[in-house]
């Protein structure tokens, strides 16, 4: 399993920073895994600038801004499974996590019926720590997650939540926290119920891209992904009664 851990606290040692390493340290209990954590306040990342560069790139991000998010396209693109962790700062998550987040408007393809994104499929989980209660940010966080994956045609994996949170020097020595945060991580590990729904979806993104690619030629398609045209009909069928396009 690939995973990538986008860390959005700028504190080095802080609650974030310690939650999700009990996460990963969980995670890789349960399931042989390569992790890449990536610290989005080391980054130069800068925010999106609306330019739409990225809609004339098809199967690529094609993000115009040359800085470090192109190394995070990379990872994200490669992974099996994303973590987003942030402490929550003002009522969501921090500006350098929600840069990234922005960013990631290049991964969506808004001509195409409905939009295309290259992160479907994909699992995704989410971890927040804060200082109150849920209703004091938090809950923002989660929406925020909640749209992300749903309009990223992505696989909820869950999210761990972690309110009322004491001084870093405390949360290391809170063993109940630690505990139910390397559950959360071993539950990521654990093959999905879920794993027949994202295996559907990745399906069906592999078959409309040769589609695409093939200028919605049936047999080519067909002999492209090496199944029958009949096979490739039906499913084509299918798709279309999910609202997805099979004809340009």
């Amino acid at each position: 399993m690939n995973v990538v851990a986008i860390q959005g606290s700028p504190r080095r040692g802080g609650n974030t920073e310690i939650v999700l390493d009990a996460v990963l340290a969980g995670l890789i209990e349960a399931s042989p895994a390569h992790v890449t954590v990536v610290r989005a306040a080391d980054k130069k990342i800068s925010g999106c600038v609306e330019c739409f560069t990225c809609q004339t790139a098809k199967d690529v991000p094609g993000c115009a801004v040359q800085d470090d998010m192109r190394e995070v396209y990379a990872a994200l693109l490669a992974a099996d499974l994303v973590i987003l962790a942030s402490p929550v700062f003002c009522w969501s998550v921090t500006a350098q996590l929600k840069a990234v987040l922005d960013r990631l408007y290049a991964c969506f393809k808004f001509d195409e019926t409905p939009p295309r994104c290259l992160l479907a499929g994909k699992k995704m989980a989410l971890v927040v720590t804060s200082g109150g209660l849920r209703e004091h940010g938090a809950a923002l966080c989660e929406a925020l997650y909640d749209s992300l994956v749903a309009f990223s045609q992505a696989a909820d994996g869950g999210r761990l939540m972690c309110h009322l949170m004491k001084p870093p020097s405390q949360t290391r020595n809170d063993a109940a926290l630690l505990a139910r945060a390397k559950e959360f991580g071993r539950s990521l590990g654990k093959p999905s119920t879920r794993m027949s729904t994202r295996m559907e979806e990745v399906e069906r993104a592999a078959i409309l891209q040769a589609l695409r690619e093939n200028k919605y030629n049936r047999t080519e398609t067909a002999r492209a992904l090496g199944i029958s045209r009949r096979a490739l009909i039906y499913k084509l069928r299918r798709f279309a009664k999910q609202g997805y396009p099979i004809d340009p």
